[in-house]
């Protein structure tokens, strides 16, 4: 599943998702969510909207409001069935309102793609682009031997392939200033097993279990996208949306 959003980081969530989905032969759920806050503010009385050419006033009316969801919603549509068709996969959209973060959690999919927070940089449309460039990324994911981490990492897998990307495996320590233990030892070794048997380019990375350290290994390895079984995120001390917020890459939450 994908929330769909008119900017530059939905667009990289959007190549994210096509690409998981052509890997591995899934079906790709659009989701577009209206904005509820947006739509509550048009029922104050005071809710005003201001032109950027005449600097004009007037009534911030639903009617127009929801005129323009309904304008956006098809629009993305389009984009991604055309996406889709490119890819030869499956799609299918759906509109709700409320939270995007919330809506498209609670959808429970088995992978759900979010947007991080930077933005591509000028003229680069997201990831699928940047690895025909020839820049250096990597498709990161969270190894720590659970069922939801090897479904992660088959995900990761098939996606780097696609792209011809390297595989990031990051393996969490239970301390971070304690030596590996056995189980992080065993989660290692079989990181390690899996890139020799699925021939793929990569590395497995100990990772001690803090935010700031998830985030600083994103980015120094160059990570496009990080995946991460939604049970790790307690173990980092953070929430989904906190680490939206400053994630450099996109996200897929696998459950």
């Amino acid at each position: 599943l994908v929330p769909l959003a008119a900017s530059a980081r939905g667009e990289a969530a959007l190549d994210a998702a096509v690409g998981l989905a052509a890997a591995l032969g899934a079906r790709l759920e659009g989701l577009f969510v209206e904005d509820a806050n947006l739509a509550r503010l048009c029922a104050l009385p005071f809710a005003r909207e201001v032109s950027p050419l005449t600097t004009a006033h007037r009534l911030l009316a639903l009617a127009d409001v929801e005129r323009a969801f309904r304008v956006e919603a098809a629009r993305l549509q389009r984009v991604l069935e055309h996406r889709a068709q490119q890819a030869r996969v499956e799609c299918s959209f759906d509109v709700t309102r409320g939270q995007l973060l919330a809506e498209a959690v609670a959808r429970e999919a088995d992978l759900t793609v979010l947007m991080g927070r930077e933005r591509p940089a000028a003229g680069d449309r997201g990831p699928a682009r940047r690895a025909a460039g020839g820049m250096p990324s990597s498709v990161a994911v969270i190894f720590d031997a659970s069922a939801a981490s090897l479904r992660g990492l088959a995900a990761a897998t098939g996606l780097a392939r696609t792209l011809e990307r390297e595989l990031l495996i990051l393996v969490p320590r239970g301390d971070a200033a304690a030596a590996p233990s056995a189980t992080q030892r065993s989660a290692g070794e079989q990181a390690r097993d899996w890139l020799a048997a699925e021939g793929v380019a990569g590395t497995a990375v100990p990772l001690a279990p803090t935010r700031d350290a998830l985030l600083a290994a994103v980015r120094v390895h160059g990570g496009s996208l990080l995946a991460l079984p939604a049970a790790t995120l307690a173990a980092f001390a953070t929430d989904l949306a906190a680490l939206a917020a400053d994630a450099p890459c996109t996200l897929t939450l696998v459950r």
